[in-house]
């Protein structure tokens, strides 16, 4: 998707496992709501049991799930859930970006982004990307190439 609005050159798309994770979260928390709301599980036992629920949907089904922004004079990987922090560098810093998928399942390309500084250094970022677009990793990479490296 590219656009021009708030100097966006090149976005992805967040990844399918989030709606997928909230549908799940859903089904998974009622019966708990339900059952504090008529009195059968105490409150705080079914809080701990709904944040336990959503972190393991975020550690088994959602995780790293973000997108991927190249702005004018950045580069910025957007997390979904706000526990993992979104990374956010200048472009005139990168001398380099590669793509490598790590893992497949199911859901999700598991996927690395590569970043090779101007000072030497390698900075790695995990990120999930969109189901079904298997080469959506190697279009961060192209689009960097493209956009930066005219």
């Amino acid at each position: 998707m590219t656009t021009k609005k708030d100097g966006i050159l090149f976005t992805t798309r967040f990844p399918f496992s989030i709606p997928f994770g909230v549908v799940i979260d859903v089904i998974a928390i009622s019966p708990f709501s339900y059952y504090m709301i008529i009195g059968k599980i105490p409150i705080i036992e079914g809080l701990v049991y709904i944040a336990l629920l959503m972190a393991l949907v975020d550690l088994v089904i959602c995780r790293y799930a973000g997108k991927v922004i190249f702005q004018k004079d950045i580069i910025r990987i957007r997390y979904f859930f706000p526990w993992r922090k979104s990374y956010e560098i200048g472009v005139e810093k990168v001398k380099s970006l590669r793509t490598e998928t790590s893992a497949q399942d199911f859901l999700s390309n598991y996927s690395i982004i590569i970043f090779t500084l101007d000072n030497g250094e390698i900075e790695r970022k995990n990120i999930v990307s969109w189901y079904g677009l298997k080469k959506d990793v190697k279009v961060i990479e192209e689009k960097f190439n493209a956009v930066y490296h005219q």
